[in-house]
């Protein structure tokens, strides 16, 4: 996962401008909890390049099932739970990343819950 996490980054820094390695604050954290895994990850990311197209075509997809893959067989007490939270967050931000004319109509009882009632 640290090759998924520096490789997000660094296409998320372009989008948003930064300089390349500059890494936000829960990435950062979450490399520093492997330094060896991290240290390797940053030489193999090293070696290679993709373009943004690639990287949303193939590489965001196959992160997203290796994260959700990894958190359903993780030794936790609660793994549903991480899933529904992960959920939640992206379901999040993805309508705020959304023009407002392509956003769906999110109703929800309480925030940690969102429901698509309908999508235009």
């Amino acid at each position: 996962m640290a090759v998924s996490v520096l490789v997000a980054e660094r296409e998320l820094a372009a989008l948003e401008g930064r300089p390349p390695g500059d890494l936000r604050a829960t990435s950062l954290a979450a490399l520093e909890r492997a330094p060896e895994a991290t240290a390797w990850a940053r030489e193999f990311v090293g070696r290679f390049h993709t373009s943004a197209d690639e990287f949303r075509r193939f590489a965001a997809p196959h992160i997203a099932r290796m994260a959700v893959e990894a958190i359903a067989e993780a030794c936790v007490a609660d793994p549903d739970e991480r899933l529904h939270d992960l959920l939640a967050e992206v379901i999040g931000e993805c309508a705020a990343a959304a023009p407002a004319a392509s956003r769906s109509t999110i109703i929800s009882e309480d925030a940690s819950a969102p429901r698509v009632e309908s999508i235009n």
